[in-house]
């Protein structure tokens, strides 16, 4: 009876150590679980950064194309012909219309300037700025 209780105290002993390793897997399972779960969700929080980033940057160079593109006259119209300006009117009505409806149609050569301009500026900026959050570490590769 003693050797039959000796051997259950065994088997018992080495079950609670198989059910203490059971459970010290479950618990690193569960831990390799949750940083795989935050490692996604860092990437998606430095995915939307990046994407409002972009999104700023692409709304100051709307307002500032808005403000020279709209229709109201900010002075910078007609000050230089640009390089596709053409005359779409009869030679004899030429002034007429040159004086009151600007008879000459295209962008002049400030749309570029202000164009390029603010598309390089964009570009610029949307550059230093991932660099700069790249530095501080909001930004990980």
């Amino acid at each position: 009876l003693e050797l039959l209780l000796d051997g259950r105290v065994h088997e018992l002993h080495a079950m609670s150590l198989h059910l203490k390793w059971l459970n010290d897997e479950i618990d690193a399972s569960e831990k390799l679980l949750h940083m795989q779960l935050a490692s996604s969700q860092n990437m998606l929080i430095r995915a939307e950064v990046s994407f409002t980033m972009i999104g700023m940057w692409i709304t100051a160079g709307s307002v500032v194309m808005g403000w020279y593109g709209m229709n109201i006259k900010n002075g910078m119209e007609w000050q230089k012909e640009g390089p596709f300006w053409h005359n779409k009117t009869a030679p004899g009505l030429e002034m007429e219309l040159d004086a009151h409806f600007h008879a000459k149609n295209g962008p002049s050569y400030y749309f570029f300037d202000i164009a390029l301009g603010t598309s390089f500026g964009l570009l610029g900026g949307i550059l230093l700025t991932w660099l700069f959050l790249l530095r501080i570490g909001i930004l990980i590769r």
